[in-house]
């Protein structure tokens, strides 16, 4: 969700937040197999479905430059792949991140 536009130190402001959470996704991997339910799982070749997922941004410009800092956040998950020799284990904790960009 877009927050409204207000100013600090004369400078044009933004903030955003967002937050998605994955209720349902089913999936057959071939005729025959069972479906199987993959939220909160993480697959080596099928994306990530994470059950929770968030964003928060700041943004800040002027006429000559932008600058925005993201907060992001990602719950944890099960590997559906890893196994006990996988070094990426069978198991992501949950992950919080950000970053930095301008123009």
């Amino acid at each position: 969700m877009s927050g409204p536009k207000f100013q600090v130190m004369r400078l044009d402001a933004r903030s955003t937040l967002g937050e998605t959470r994955l209720l349902d996704h089913e999936s057959t991997p071939s005729i025959g197999q069972p479906t199987m339910d993959k939220v909160s799982f993480i697959t080596e070749d099928q994306w990530r479905y994470t059950k929770w997922r968030s964003k928060f941004s700041f943004s800040l410009k002027c006429k000559k430059w932008s600058a925005t800092y993201s907060l992001r956040y990602i719950s944890a998950a099960d590997y559906v792949n890893g196994g006990n020799l996988d070094p990426l284990g069978k198991f992501f904790d949950a992950l919080t991140y950000s970053d930095i960009a301008g123009s």
